[in-house]
């Protein structure tokens, strides 16, 4: 079984004549560190430290689902972690209103704003339910 860069699984959701899908509200994004494989998907733990393979996971936690999961290099990580943070902040000439975008020009389709493509320590414990196996 092989994880491509970036993986969307929908199968647990209504998908529109356009393609979207709606994950709960209530899914969680968290950073895991992706370990090996199995026959039933990919082994992933929480990153304590440095990781090897840094995997950024979209947590549906009702139903134990991960309707998304990339895998980012880790210049890509730092940039996306320097991005969010700026973006998070609210005030002086360093905030995100202020602050242009690195990389490539955000693209849009069909109204809604599309991010471009910003891509590159062993965990201890278990981060939870199986990744789905890779297509």
């Amino acid at each position: 079984m092989k994880y491509s860069k970036h993986n969307l699984y929908t199968e647990n959701y209504d998908v529109s004549g356009h393609g979207v899908c709606h994950p709960p509200n209530e899914s969680e994004w968290t950073v895991l560190d992706h370990v090996g494989e199995h026959d039933e998907g990919g082994q992933f733990i929480a990153i304590e430290g440095k990781a090897e393979s840094i995997c950024l996971v979209l947590q549906e936690e009702e139903q134990e689902f991960w309707p998304v999961i990339s895998f980012l290099t880790p210049i890509e990580a730092r940039l996306l972690a320097h991005t969010l943070l700026e973006a998070a902040r609210n005030d002086g000439p360093n905030s995100a209103r202020h602050v242009k975008p690195a990389g490539r020009a955000l693209t849009r389709h069909r109204g809604a704003p599309i991010a471009p493509d910003v891509v590159e320590g062993p965990g201890t414990r278990d981060a939870g339910p199986t990744a789905p196996p890779a297509p």
